[in-house]
């Protein structure tokens, strides 16, 4: 069985591209397993820790088939709850296992090296240029709890009229750490071989369904499994123009005219 991993940063559309691997009957992706507050990380905390090196934990979860079915049917029983589809997957039938996650977690847990000692994992680049745009969707997710909307539902939906507060005296600090993460996620794909990674924008996956279709083919083929066209499940959030949405725009726009970012209020 191969291996890959969506290698991304928060608030980058990771979670609809896991989606759509999801939904193929050859690929199956764990999503995000570094973090403290996923299932699986709070598991290697209680049972394994000073047992297995956080680099033996992800080659842990890569391998073992107790876990691929403990995970299928915690899937399946979260679907069920939310009277969704089930849709279990036998271990035979997957043609590539992989995980999503945040390459600032793979710095601060010591796995900045993981990848190039793992020279067989295929990696799906995804990341955000736009850091304005990217820190604005944190903040509505901070604000609003929303992380992201279903196709043709309101469930969890902000109220129609609901503004983001950009906390103004840290904008600036707040955008030059987005940009230092994006800048190391690239600089990690870099040190890999060329044929291993394959590069998507989240500003391309989501500029149109042609292209969307077209990054979709392209991936299958990147993970050696059928083209198959999949309709993902969820809708971007932040859809209106950045004046329209955010309530103190005003001192948002002076506090960033004259910067490197203000760039970015013109997209």
């Amino acid at each position: 069985m191969q291996r890959h991993l969506v290698f991304t940063n928060g608030r980058s559309g990771s979670n609809y591209l896991a989606g759509l691997i999801n939904r193929h009957p050859q690929l199956v992706n764990y999503g995000e397993v570094l973090g403290e507050w996923t299932i699986p990380y709070r598991i290697y905390e209680k049972l394994m820790i000073n047992k297995l090196s956080m680099a033996d934990y992800l080659n842990y979860l890569y391998s073992s088939r107790s876990f691929f079915y403990l995970s299928q049917i915690y899937s399946a029983f979260a679907h069920l709850q939310k009277s969704k589809k089930v849709n279990l997957k036998r271990w035979r039938a997957i043609q590539s296992l992989g995980i999503k996650d945040f390459s600032m977690n793979f710095t601060r847990r010591g796995l900045r090296n993981y990848l190039r000692e793992q020279p067989d994992i295929k990696v799906i680049c995804l990341y955000r240029e736009n850091h304005l745009e990217r820190y604005i969707s944190y903040l509505n997710l901070q604000q609003s709890g929303v992380v992201s909307l279903e196709k043709g539902s309101s469930e969890g939906n902000s109220p129609p009229n609901f503004k983001v507060n950009v906390p103004i005296d840290i904008l600036i600090r707040e955008l030059e750490t987005i940009e230092r993460e994006t800048l190391e996620q690239l600089e990690i794909v870099r040190e890999l071989s060329p044929e291993r990674v394959y590069k998507i924008r989240y500003e391309d996956l989501f500029s149109s369904a042609e292209k969307r279709i077209l990054i979709q083919s392209e991936m299958f083929d990147f993970l050696e499994v059928e083209t198959l066209d999949i309709q993902g499940s969820s809708r971007k959030i932040l859809s209106k123009q950045m004046a329209d949405i955010i309530e103190n725009y005003d001192d948002f726009y002076q506090a960033l005219k004259q910067t490197k970012y203000e760039k970015f209020l013109n997209h």
